[in-house]
């Protein structure tokens, strides 16, 4: 985009560096640096001058399954049953199975539903990862879980 913050017009950084509170508050930020104005946009300045090391490019963010991997400990990734399995083990048949995993909303699949999404919600699934596993949303998932 730009070189420097300063040249990248969308930017708040000109009110930061000009004392100008007219359009964003610049207080909070600016009281963190030094309690003292002048110093805290000297100080401002100086640290928007620092060179960023960073390759955002490439670096995991929040909601990223990758992510979410490395917090969680490795032994509890390998000790969790894959979703596929926590469906098998709601005792359906093969057809049942299938039928779930296609989305079907037949009545009598509901209550194998409920079983594997209480379950695998138990075993720390997102209600994304439940959803997609059986071709629903996440919001069906949660409906499925409150149903008693």
């Amino acid at each position: 985009m730009c070189e420097n913050v300063e040249d990248y017009k969308w930017s708040s950084d000109i009110f930061y560096r000009t004392n100008n509170n007219s359009f964003i508050s610049i207080d909070i930020i600016l009281s963190m640096m030094a309690s003292e104005r002048k110093a805290a946009i000297d100080k401002y300045r100086e640290y928007m001058q620092q060179e960023e090391e960073k390759d955002y490019d490439n670096m995991k963010v929040v909601g990223d399954e990758a992510y979410q991997m490395l917090c969680s400990s490795k032994r509890q990734a390998e000790e969790r049953k894959r979703l596929d399995e926590i469906l098998v083990d709601q005792g359906m048949s093969q057809e049942q199975y299938e039928l779930i995993k296609s989305g079907s909303r037949r009545r009598d699949l509901i209550e194998y539903k409920v079983n594997y999404a209480r379950e695998a919600a138990r075993l720390k699934y997102t209600h994304m990862e439940i959803g997609k596993n059986i071709n629903i949303s996440d919001a069906a998932v949660r409906k499925l879980i409150k149903r008693a």
